[in-house]
């Protein structure tokens, strides 16, 4: 017989639960386990404890759950970049998030193939990606007197992020080399700026 949502504890036992978290957790669980088509609502319920309609009365919909693990993936990814020093050269600020991304990318490869699919028109609804999103072309707004084309530098880094993140995860047959994320950054940057800062 399944389980129904868990009692919350009496006063003085174990911390309440939180059902929104343990499903969340399951669910991240089970995509870093079996992909996309690992994650379903009966799999979740048996991996989370808690009922179907229970899940349902959660997040409404599967694609309710969906924005959720975004949320959640988008807050971890903000946390991280608002952890970066601060510099006061917005190249440098530029290379921090790019190289961080790329991490969080690699360490979470599901989730970022999720976030990267992200489409504009849905991005306003998932807060967080409206953060992460805003710190990432910050650097840019402050560069942007200095550069002709700020569109094709964004696609640039786009493409670049995703290839370092993907490609890795794709060819694990190479031996791929420690660093590249900054050397493949630099390399982007001077050709489209110039080592002096100014747009080529």
């Amino acid at each position: 017989m399944s389980r129904t949502t868990p009692s919350t504890p009496a006063s003085g036992a174990a911390t309440a639960r939180d059902p929104r978290a343990e499903i969340l957790e399951a669910a991240t669980a089970l995509l870093s386990e079996g992909g996309w088509e690992g994650l379903t609502i009966r799999r979740l319920a048996l991996r989370s404890g808690y009922t179907s309609p229970a899940i349902y009365h959660e997040f409404g919909d599967k694609a309710g759950l969906v924005d959720a693990i975004l949320e959640r993936a988008f807050d971890r990814l903000v946390e991280r970049l608002e952890r970066l020093p601060w510099s006061d050269d917005p190249r440098e600020r530029m290379r921090l998030n790019f190289r961080e991304i790329v991490r969080f990318g690699r360490e979470q490869p599901t989730h970022y193939r999720l976030m990267e699919s992200l489409h504009p028109e849905k991005e306003s609804k998932i807060r967080s990606a409206e953060a992460a999103r805003l710190r990432l072309e910050e650097p840019l707004d402050t560069l942007a007197a200095a550069l002709d084309d700020v569109e094709r530098i964004r696609q640039s880094m786009w493409a670049l992020l995703h290839g370092l993140i993907s490609l890795p995860a794709s060819r694990r047959d190479v031996d791929w080399c420690e660093g590249l994320e900054d050397t493949a950054f630099e390399a982007m940057l001077v050709g489209l700026l110039g080592r002096s800062g100014e747009p080529r």
